[in-house]
């Protein structure tokens, strides 16, 4: 009994000066360091590398274009993280993730001749060498959750700070950083300042969200950073193959405008403001249906005569879809339609040829898996999504074809996983940017064009702690010769190879701290004018072999 009422004490006591909230958080440390490789010709015996991500490797630090080995071409990142989240039973709960380190941002803040961190949590910095970002801090998410009724409709609202995704063709932030794994950077969330407010009508969910997608960036350094960078809608073909007068090539990254709109780099507008709403509903007892509506605002309108044939200024893209998901234990199907309108105002500017569709059917086996499916991705479609990459071509567009992807664990310990697709062009060569007929000559895929994407792995555990990946990827392409037209050049086709090989470790030390290492080796030849791997421009070098060599320390408390 003393015993007890002593341990009574102690309870009380704790509970008296227990803090109001939960803390825990991770602290990650990167290393990445690139060589370039020799070729065959001695008038050009040395190429840089590229990454999967159209990022040179082997670049000599502080000295422009030339090479250097993994001594001269280091970078090392860091970031941690603390997450504070309320523990009270009832009531507002809240929670909020600080963040600081050098991973965000540009170097030095100098521009792309000193290279980049991870640039922002949702694009790729596609023909950037790397290089640490200036040292800051920033609010991954800070808001709080309440229950509430307005007319006697019950509702839940999230406020602050927050994040949110709908699918991967409507709204879903892409994962940028196939180097460096961590939730919060990986977790597919647009956050942005705004609420979500959650109703509830039997088994049906609506949510309406929405709030400022930019311009909150919180980093303390000289030049502050962008946190996660949103652009949506597109103008044009993404492929326009040797027209050197305009600047065009093939995409890279996130490219979809070829230097159009005031982000040449992604969509055709930059959005600062998001609003939405999302309406779920079960259908029987095994599927699902999404129907969801977006309207993206942007601040800064696009130049008149962006869009070709018209004088509109676009400010605004409205992208809306539907998705339908059944699960039948062993057996999935699912398929999805959105399109992304480009809008000045009320005025409509594009609606066509941009929309994007899908249709994929699963089977999970006791020891093995495989999903096919069909997809269409028009040229114009520009939604803030994330549908996967076809080697340096990150949510490529202009595409229709087959794809699948299968694992099969020959034993607990040893898994072999397989990806193909493969692809052609939709054949709308004839558009420019308002969809207005130009002739053919090298803008966008003909249906005659191919691209085959293949990618293998074996991964293998080796032991409770240690594992080891294998992989190889290769894209091949089937670019046919064009003849000119009065609008545009012709050119002499070809058939352009990218191709990496992977090796990677990873150590377990215990269930909160991990240490991987990644080699990745490059070999791309665009063998066709348009096919550079950098730089845009006659005499560029088609060219790109090396390596990066990567390590990655995490420890989660």
């Amino acid at each position: 009994k003393k015993d007890l009422d002593a341990m009574r004490g102690d309870v009380a006591w704790l509970k008296q000066h227990a803090l109001p909230f939960d803390v825990s958080g991770d602290a990650n440390f990167w290393l990445g360091a690139g060589y370039a490789s020799r070729g065959d010709d001695p008038a050009n015996p040395v190429f840089f590398g590229v990454t999967v991500d159209g990022r040179p490797t082997g670049v000599r630090r502080g000295s422009g274009a030339n090479q250097g080995g993994p001594d001269r071409d280091l970078t090392i990142l860091h970031e941690g993280a603390l997450a504070l989240a309320s523990n009270n039973a009832s009531g507002p709960t809240w929670k909020a993730t600080l963040v600081f380190g050098n991973m965000l941002g540009v170097a030095n803040g100098l521009g792309n001749t000193l290279g980049a961190a991870f640039f922002d949590q949702s694009r790729v910095a596609a023909g950037m060498p790397f290089g640490e970002g200036f040292e800051g801090f920033y609010f991954q998410e800070f808001n709080v959750n309440f229950d509430s009724s307005l007319a006697g409709l019950k509702f839940g609202a999230n406020l602050g700070r927050i994040g949110y995704k709908v699918s991967p063709y409507i709204f879903q932030r892409p994962d940028n950083t196939p180097y460096f794994a961590n939730e919060r950077w990986d977790n597919g969330l647009w956050n942005f300042d705004g609420g979500v407010l959650g109703f509830k009508f039997g088994q049906a969910n609506l949510d309406i969200f929405g709030g400022r997608t930019s311009g909150h960036n919180s980093t303390q350094s000289p030049i502050p950073s962008e946190l996660q960078l949103m652009t949506a809608g597109s103008a044009g073909n993404p492929f326009a193959i040797d027209i050197f007068a305009l600047g065009f090539q093939r995409p890279r990254g996130h490219t979809r405008n070829q230097g159009t709109g005031p982000d040449p780099m992604d969509g055709l507008l930059l959005i600062d403001q998001t609003l939405g709403a999302r309406f779920n509903v079960p259908i029987l007892n095994t599927g699902s249906l999404n129907l969801t509506y977006l309207t993206l605002n942007a601040n800064q309108s696009t130049s008149p005569g962006v869009v070709a044939n018209t004088a509109a200024t676009p400010n605004r893209v409205a992208v809306y879809g539907a998705d339908v998901h059944f699960d039948w234990s062993r057996l999935q199907l699912s398929t999805g339609y959105s399109k992304s309108d480009v809008l000045a105002g009320s005025h409509t500017v594009i609606n066509k040829n941009n929309a994007a569709w899908f249709a994929e059917l699963g089977y999970k086996g006791s020891n093995w898996g495989v999903d096919a499916g069909y997809r269409r991705i028009d040229p114009q479609f520009g939604a803030p999504g994330d549908w996967g990459r076809i080697g340096i071509w990150w949510n490529p567009t202009d595409i229709k074809g087959f794809y699948a992807d299968a694992h099969l664990d020959l034993t607990r310990a040893l898994k072999l996983v397989a990806k193909v697709e493969s692809y052609t062009g939709t054949g709308t060569t004839s558009l420019d940017a308002g969809g207005t007929a130009v002739g053919a000559g090298g803008i966008g895929l003909r249906t005659n064009d191919r691209l085959n994407n293949v990618q293998l792995g074996v991964r293998y555990k080796m032991g409770g702690n240690h594992s080891l990946l294998l992989g190889y990827e290769a894209v091949m392409w089937d670019i046919k010769d064009r003849s000119g037209t009065a609008f545009t050049p012709g050119f002499t086709g070809g058939k352009p190879r990218e191709t990496w090989w992977n090796l990677g470790w990873g150590f377990d030390l215990n269930s909160r701290t991990n240490f991987n290492v990644l080699w990745q080796v490059s070999d791309y030849d665009g063998k066709i004018v348009g096919f550079e791997p950098f730089v845009i421009g006659a005499g560029s070098p088609l060219r790109a072999r090396g390596g990066f060599i990567t390590t990655q320390f995490s420890v989660r408390f």
